[in-house]
């Protein structure tokens, strides 16, 4: 699944006869001013519905108004490593990571035996929130590793590649 950016789709489902279950799915696209990755959409009806953005941002879309209800301060406090997404994946996933102060950033990705299969960041990156995209095109399927080593602090997640 590819996180849409910029727009939100709505679903309109209409029944088009009472006692059939005939059902027709219409997709509308609108311009979202949210400027970040919506990972997924839950619609309770055709007018209000949920969104889950990076970084655990929650967004409430009611009619042609768009709400936001912000995670925190957009400055982090601490380093943190988020759980990529998707999870399982296939080939494609995203790595979320945070830095409060400017820090050479090591994020790899490791097979199951521990072996480097490849270095996603490896430099000096400035503090904020960031992603990094890993295309696995032509690993085979199996748990995968990814750690980020930044100053002092080291952390590592697990995913599940599945073709």
């Amino acid at each position: 699944m590819k996180a849409l950016k910029h727009f939100v789709f709505i679903v309109l489902t209409f029944s088009l006869f009472q006692n059939f279950l005939f059902t027709q799915v219409y997709w509308i696209q609108k311009q979202s001013p949210v400027n970040t990755w919506l990972l997924k959409c839950s619609f309770a009806d055709t007018l209000n519905g949920w969104a889950v953005g990076a970084f655990g941002r929650v967004y409430k879309f009611n009619k042609e108004t768009i709400g936001i209800k912000n995670g925190g301060e957009n400055s982090p406090v601490s380093f943190n490593l988020y759980q990529n997404y998707p999870n399982p994946f296939n080939p494609l996933t995203r790595i979320y990571y945070e830095l409060p102060e400017n820090s050479y950033v090591r994020l790899s990705v490791y097979d199951i035996l521990g072996r480097e299969v490849t270095s996603l960041v490896d430099g000096e990156i400035p503090r904020g929130k960031h992603e990094s995209d890993w295309n696995a095109s032509g690993l085979p399927s199996g748990v995968y590793f990814y750690k980020m080593e930044a100053g002092n602090y080291t952390q590592t997640k697990k995913m599940v590649l599945l073709k």
